[in-house]
């Protein structure tokens, strides 16, 4: 990454355009091309996992989600719908949208500031929901 870093700073173009002018007449934009490659593809793969975490957000808050249902079922019929999964990585597409769209400082920047914070207290209360849960102490103590 650090070298990616380098090679963009150095060339102050784009990546099959910084390979082409450190190797001209070379097939090493080749690199660049794979390098945008991967990354369009792990965001489409990760923009639908968000997606999927969006709707079962949804469902948690709404109370939709108890804890005597069979998850699979419930993971089985949101991915089986015709729309559902479509809706939930296009709302979540949107909001990536709008947040990049404001900018470093006043959308990402201001949107990690409070989302961070957030997300360590939603990892607290992860923790101590798990300790509390009937069974808890076994698994404890096999440390």
């Amino acid at each position: 990454m650090i070298s990616e870093f380098v090679i963009g700073r150095h060339s102050r173009s784009n990546t099959v355009e910084a390979y082409r002018k450190m190797a001209p007449r070379t097939p090493w934009f080749v690199v660049g091309i794979f390098g945008v490659l991967s990354g369009f593809l792990v965001l489409s793969f990760y923009s639908v996992v968000a997606g999927w975490t969006v709707d079962y957000t949804m469902l948690s808050i709404t109370g939709s989600l108890s804890g005597n249902q069979d998850f699979g079922e419930v993971f089985g019929g949101f991915v089986s719908h015709p729309y559902r999964p479509v809706i939930f990585l296009l709302l979540f597409l949107l909001i990536t949208h709008v947040i990049v769209a404001k900018g470093i400082e006043s959308g990402i920047e201001k949107f990690s500031k409070l989302m961070m914070p957030l997300l360590l207290v939603i990892i607290i209360l992860l923790v101590v929901l798990s300790v509390s849960m009937p069974g808890a102490g076994d698994g404890c103590n096999c440390l």
